[in-house]
């Protein structure tokens, strides 16, 4: 048996340090903080606590045309009228066995700027319906009561009859590009009903229950490719002929046959992210892929026809019209959406083996410890997989080093004194690359207000 002790002259010391509403603190010490040159210590990271309420699990776009991070819009319909257009058919030449049309003649840039409605009419009388990018968001339980906040708007908007006919705003102007919905009887102020509702599944999956009338007459966009991974997943389906061009960015649902589609509403990426006015391409009937085209085509309807005389689903006096379809998008939010990985600490003493360059970004501090960011959400069922609850952290402290945990600690290179010290804490994010369609990791300082606050302590321990 064999017992380690310390030896004679050893050192052991330690710097506590607090940081009020901003990431980094700057010491400075009256006496060198260490009795020899720093290459006779090693140091690691004793204790780390922090409250932050700064940092969104979102990730804030500032894009042109893109800053939120959901709405929902209203559903224009897609027919002709006296020769006036409101949309198209079918794209240009397009066929169940030629999906795409024919591309010399037909392209879904000329049908975007010769058939189109402006992108701006859409969001006419749900201007509110919507949940921006930057607003910060820190669990998946907050993210549902904002969705379900753009639900409330949307279901008083559709109760208290503002939803109205309307055409759209630009040379396109055609009087019925937009229906209205007519509330019920019993409808108003005092009478909400729900129209829309967003649910969590079992599998973090959003569930969006819609009635028919909600479905008649809105649709719900997702500007970002990044955040559609996020709702939808990276599997792309029912996207029609123009998926690289179109993206996923208009779910909508024909009530009819309670069909989902997000092809029959699009826009060009490279329009909506440089036009001052972006404009919306509106298709009745969409065709898809098929391995047999001719025997199985596979086709999208943006509105097929209700299953009654008098506008069915447009009028809350029919029954027809409060009808519930759900659609279960793909995704897995909580997995899909938050950008957060890590918290890192820096410090600017030299820490031995430590490269000055870290994500192609050159940092003055160097990073002594790294902690994954843990967000425990539990979904709970009885026994017989009934009564369902989701429950998430709410706490606003988290010790990522505490008392019982390892310390890993680093090696320094010659310094002859430490009279001054930098500390400074890091977050590890997610980030997309639109272009390519594919994730990496970048280090931020950690996002501060005015009450967030940190505490760290070093620990300064001689090799001899």
């Amino acid at each position: 048996m064999s017992t380690t002790v310390n030896k004679r002259g050893s050192e052991s010391k330690y710097v506590s340090l607090f940081a009020d509403s901003r990431p980094d603190v700057d010491v400075t010490f009256k006496d060198p903080l260490l009795s020899r040159p720093t290459s006779h210590y090693m140091v690691g990271v004793d204790n780390l606590t922090v409250s932050s309420q700064a940092l969104s699990m979102i990730e804030p776009i500032i894009t042109k045309n893109h800053t939120d991070l959901i709405r929902v819009v209203r559903k224009p319909i897609a027919d002709a009228a006296a020769g006036q257009h409101r949309g198209l058919a079918t794209y240009d030449n397009a066929t169940a066995a030629n999906p795409a049309g024919d591309p010399t003649t037909d392209t879904f840039e000329t049908n975007i700027l010769n058939h189109s409605i402006p992108w701006t009419s859409i969001r006419q009388d749900l201007t509110q319906a919507f949940i921006s990018s930057d607003t910060v968001i820190n669990n998946i339980g907050q993210l549902m009561e904002e969705l379900q906040t753009v639900a409330s708007i949307v279901n008083k908007a559709m109760s208290t009859g503002q939803i109205a006919t309307r055409g759209s705003t630009g040379a396109n102007n055609v009087a019925g590009t937009f229906h209205a919905y007519t509330p019920a009887a019993g409808e108003g102020a005092l009478a909400i009903r729900d129209h829309l509702q967003f649910r969590l599944g079992r599998a973090g999956q959003l569930l969006i229950e819609g009635t028919k009338a909600f479905w008649s007459v809105c649709a719900i966009e997702i500007p970002t490719t990044q955040n559609q991974f996020g709702f939808y997943t990276s599997k792309k389906e029912f996207v029609g002929p123009f998926e690289s061009t179109t993206g996923r960015r208009f779910l909508t649902v024909d009530p009819s046959d309670e069909t989902f589609s997000f092809s029959n509403m699009v826009v060009s990426r490279t329009n909506m992210a440089t036009s001052e006015t972006p404009q919306l391409l509106v298709v009745q009937t969409v065709f898809h892929d098929s391995a047999d085209p001719v025997n199985n085509p596979i086709s999208t309807v943006l509105q097929g026809a209700p299953p009654a005389v008098g506008n069915t689903f447009y009028s809350g006096a029919h029954a027809a019209s409060a009808e519930k379809v759900v659609v279960a998008l793909r995704g897995n939010i909580i997995h899909g959406l938050d950008r957060r990985v890590a918290v890192e600490l820096g410090t600017s003493l030299p820490i031995k083996n430590s490269p000055m360059i870290a994500h192609q970004k050159e940092f003055p501090d160097f990073v002594i410890g790294r902690w994954i960011w843990k967000t425990p959400n539990h979904y709970r069922v009885n026994d017989k997989g009934e009564q369902s609850t989701y429950g998430m952290e709410t706490s606003a402290v988290r010790e990522y080093q505490v008392a019982d945990s390892r310390v890993v600690f680093h090696e320094l290179m010659p310094q002859s004194k430490v009279q001054t010290l930098r500390i400074k804490i890091f977050a590890r994010v997610r980030t997309f690359d639109a272009a390519t369609e594919t994730y990496n990791v970048r280090s931020i300082e950690l996002p501060t207000d005015a009450t967030d606050w940190w505490h760290g302590r070093l620990h300064f321990v001689s090799k001899d």
